[in-house]
């Protein structure tokens, strides 16, 4: 019985699974903190949304502002500002209506503009009842930045039903 290997007690596992969790959770923050102070403006675009939904369905997209940094790649902590906008234009394929806006705002007399409001790291929006005309049936979403350049964007390719 000298060599004799015992299983750990809950009480072990315990006190180890709460030092690893506040360490990790560290780890994560950290970064996002910090590519904050860079540069506030986004550089680029990431999109979370089904680029290739049915006809007739409803549809979430949420557009995330990144910054470079420096290497050619992207981190988070970027943000949109004031005065940026998202236009969303169809072609053979179009939508009912546009809700549940986060951090935009349709500009009156601009069919399919949504302007950013405040400082905003993400804008949300819904695609309400999709159609499709033709093939390709497609819908684009582009963000812009106060002097009109393109900041990034998604094609959705909407399907016949």
């Amino acid at each position: 019985m000298e060599n004799e290997i015992r299983d750990p007690s809950r009480r072990t596992v315990l006190k180890a699974g709460a030092w690893s969790v506040p360490v990790i959770a560290v780890a994560v923050a950290a970064p996002k903190a910090s590519a904050s102070t860079q540069n506030p403006d986004a550089q680029s675009t990431a999109v979370l949304g089904n680029t290739a939904p049915n006809a007739g369905t409803n549809v979430n997209y949420t557009f995330f502002a990144q910054v470079a940094d420096g290497s050619g790649g992207y981190e988070d902590g970027g943000s949109y500002k004031d005065g940026w906008y998202i236009d969303i234009a169809g072609s053979g394929a179009g939508y009912t209506s546009v809700n549940n806006l986060i951090g935009l705002t349709p500009v009156a007399g601009v069919p399919g503009r949504y302007l950013v409001v405040g400082e905003q790291t993400f804008v949300r929006f819904r695609l309400n009842g999709l159609t499709y005309s033709s093939s390709p049936g497609t819908i684009v979403a582009t963000i812009y930045n106060t002097a009109g350049q393109s900041r990034g964007g998604i094609v959705i390719e909407v399907q016949p039903t």
